[in-house]
C-alpha cells in the first residue's frame, strides 16, 4: 500500500514539475513557404519568392494509380519541390496526357520520388518594388510583405511509368 502511494505522489509530483498537458499553437509568424530565386513572367529576371503549395489543387487523400500512393507520400513529393535547391526548368516539351485540366495551356514541370513521377506547374506573380525582399512568413497569398510569391498547382502523378493519374 505506501508503494502504491508513493507511486502516485511521485506520478503527480513529476507531474506538476513537468507541467500540465499544454496544446501546441502555431506562432502566427511560422514560414509556411520558403524562399527562393524564381523567373518573374513580366521582367524574365530571377528574384526572390515565396513558394508554397497551392492546397486547393494538392490531393488530400491517398490516390490509387496502378498501385495506391499515400497521402504522405504526396505530401513528401510536395516539400521536396519546395526545398529543390535548382531553379525549376520545364520537364515536358510535350506534357502527357491526363494531367488536371487547370494545368492545360502552362509550363509542365517534373519531379522523381522513387517510382513516382509527380507533374505541376509553378505560377509565379512578382510584385515587389525594386530591390525589396518578400517576407514569407505566415504568407498564404500574394500580399504587400509576400510581395514576389508564387504557388506549386498539382497536375498528376504516374507510377512505374504507367498513364497519368490526376485525382
Amino acid at each position: 500500500m505506501k508503494f502504491v502511494l508513493f507511486a502516485i505522489y511521485m506520478g503527480t509530483f513529476a507531474f506538476k514539475v513537468a507541467g500540465g498537458p499544454h496544446s501546441f499553437t502555431k506562432r502566427s509568424n511560422y514560414p509556411n513557404s520558403s524562399m527562393k530565386s524564381l523567373q518573374c513572367p513580366n521582367s524574365n529576371e530571377f528574384e526572390l519568392s515565396c513558394l508554397m503549395i497551392d492546397s486547393q489543387s494538392w490531393p488530400k487523400n491517398d490516390i490509387e494509380c496502378g498501385q495506391t500512393v499515400h497521402l504522405n507520400a504526396l505530401q513528401t513529393i510536395a516539400s521536396a519541390i519546395t526545398r529543390e535547391t535548382n531553379p525549376a526548368e520545364s520537364k515536358t516539351a510535350a506534357p502527357p496526357p491526363g494531367l488536371r485540366p487547370a494545368c492545360n495551356g502552362k509550363p509542365i514541370y517534373q519531379i522523381t520520388h522513387g517510382n513516382i513521377v509527380t507533374y505541376y506547374t509553378l505560377d509565379v506573380s512578382c510584385k515587389c518594388q525594386k530591390d525589396a525582399e518578400p517576407n514569407c512568413s505566415g504568407a498564404t497569398t500574394q500580399s504587400a510583405a509576400a510581395c514576389n510569391f508564387a504557388t506549386i498547382g498539382y497536375c498528376g502523378i504516374s507510377v512505374n511509368n504507367n498513364p497519368v493519374c490526376s485525382a
